[in-house]
Parts: C-alpha cells; sequence; structure tokens
C-alpha cells in the first residue's frame, strides 16, 4: 500500500510516517518507480511504535527495542539490554503515575477548601470530563 493509504488506515499523518522511515523505524520496500509499498507488517510495526510512543518511551529507545518484537512473538534472547531499559523506563512511568496520583490528591483538597467536598470525595477527573465544575470554578476570561 501507499503512504496515504496507510496514513489513512493508521490514522498517523504522512509526514510522521516519513519521519519514522528517516529514522529507520519503518524500512517500506520500493516499487520500480521508487514509490514507498508499505506491507501489513509495516502496518503492524507503525502500530507497534505508536504504543510505545504513547507509553513514553523515546524513538531511540523503540529502535532498539522493535528487532525484539517484530513479527507475532517478542524475543529477548537477543536483546539483554532492551530488558534493562524497558525496566528503567518501566519505572519512569511509575513515577510519572505517582507524581499524577499526588496532583489529583492536591487538586481534591483545594476543591475540598473552597466548600465543594461533595466534588472533592468524588473523582475530580469525572467531574471535569462530564462538565460538572462549579461555574464559579471554570475558567472566566480576565482580558489575557
Amino acid at each position: 500500500m501507499k503512504i496515504g493509504e496507510l496514513s489513512q488506515k493508521s490514522g498517523i499523518s504522512q509526514r510522521m510516517i516519513r519521519y519514522y522511515e528517516e529514522q529507520r523505524l519503518l524500512v517500506p520496500q520500493r516499487t520500480e518507480s521508487n514509490y514507498r509499498n508499505f506491507s501489513q507488517d509495516d502496518v503492524c510495526r507503525l502500530g507497534r511504535i505508536q504504543i510505545l510512543q504513547d507509553a513514553g518511551l523515546t524513538l531511540k529507545i523503540i529502535h532498539s527495542l522493535l528487532p525484539c518484537i517484530d513479527g507475532e512473538t517478542i524475543h529477548f534472547d537477543d536483546c539483554p539490554l532492551v530488558l534493562k531499559v524497558l525496566n528503567s523506563e518501566k519505572e519512569k512511568i511509575k513515577r510519572r503515575v505517582e507524581i499524577l496520583e499526588e496532583s489529583l490528591e492536591i487538586l481534591g483538597k483545594y476543591i475540598e477548601e473552597a466548600g465543594f467536598s461533595s466534588i472533592a470525595n468524588d473523582s475530580v477527573y469525572d467531574h471535569i470530563k462530564n462538565d460538572h465544575i462549579p461555574t464559579n470554578l471554570k475558567y472566566q476570561s480576565k482580558g489575557f
């Protein structure tokens, strides 16, 4: 498939797909007229790249990880350093989650101190998501 079809199928811009190719994360075959010809394996690989990037991994780390997870199986026997990197990244993600949980707790306390204890006891995220923030706490333009 051509780059436009891959972009449409994956929801990833053609520009980003070209960037992944520049970074050697994707290596599509080329037709005789030098058009990119992406395979179903490239579609799967692109999905993996997105998942790993969404998890917070850098493209450099993803590049080192992809040879270990190409195809249907994961084989870390040939990639011992990758496991060390993945464990390090996992710890970084855990720390970010801890920071977010602390921030959520602080926000709940602010809301409770402002006199909205019924909201503070519920999930702040649910109230934001469902637009149940009291009107005096919603953003109001002050001219800046």
